[in-house]
C-alpha cells in the first residue's frame, strides 16, 4: 500500500486504478497458500496482468513503464534550475510509445537551456528509450527513432552549427 501511495503522491498515477490493484493483490493474497512460493508468486502476476488494463484505454495487456521529462535552465551545475519529471504509468504497447515521443519532444524543448542539460537531455532521452524497449521488446524500431530524432534534435543542431562555425 506504501508503494502505491508514493506513487500517486511522486509518479501521479492513476488513483482509481491503483485502488483496483490493490483490491486484486489483496483477493489474490487470501486465495494463497499460508507458505508463498515461486509458483503462487506467478499466479498472483498472472491475475494482476489479467485483470487491469492501460491507464489510457483499458486495454489488458498493459506494463508498468518508468520515463520522464527533463528541464534544464542554468550556465553551472550549482547556478540554475534542473528538473527530472519521471511517471510511472501502468500503458499499452501503443499509449507508452505516444508517451515516450511525448517526454522526449518536452526534453527537446526544455531540456538543452544549459550546459549540464546539453549532457544530461541525451542520456535522459536514451534511458526513455530503453525503458520502452525493456518493457515491450516488439516496440516499432520506427516509433523509437522518432523519439529519439525528436529528443536529440536540439543537440544535432548545437553540433551542426559548431561544426559550420569552426568551419567558417
Amino acid at each position: 500500500t506504501v508503494c502505491f501511495f508514493a506513487q500517486n503522491f511522486w509518479g501521479r498515477g492513476n488513483v482509481k486504478k491503483n485502488r483496483e490493484l490493490i483490491g486484486i493483490i489483496n483477493e489474490q493474497r487470501a486465495k494463497m497458500p499460508d507458505t508463498p512460493d515461486e509458483e503462487a508468486e506467478g499466479q498472483i502476476d498472472d491475475a494482476v496482468r489479467e485483470q487491469t488494463g492501460c491507464e489510457s484505454c483499458g486495454e489488458k495487456d498493459g506494463e508498468m513503464v518508468h520515463q520522464g521529462a527533463f528541464y534544464c535552465v542554468g550556465i553551472w551545475p550549482l547556478c540554475g534550475a534542473y528538473w527530472w519529471r519521471p511517471q510511472r504509468r501502468y500503458l499499452c504497447q501503443k499509449h507508452a510509445t505516444r508517451q515516450y515521443i511525448l517526454q522526449c519532444l518536452a526534453t527537446a524543448l526544455g531540456g538543452y537551456w544549459g550546459i549540464p542539460g546539453i549532457v544530461v537531455a541525451p542520456i535522459r532521452v536514451c534511458a526513455n528509450m530503453l525503458a520502452i524497449k525493456k518493457t515491450f521488446p516488439k516496440t516499432s524500431t520506427g516509433a523509437l527513432a522518432v523519439g529519439f530524432i525528436i529528443g536529440m534534435a536540439p543537440l544535432i543542431a548545437i553540433a551542426c552549427w559548431i561544426t559550420i562555425a569552426v568551419a567558417d
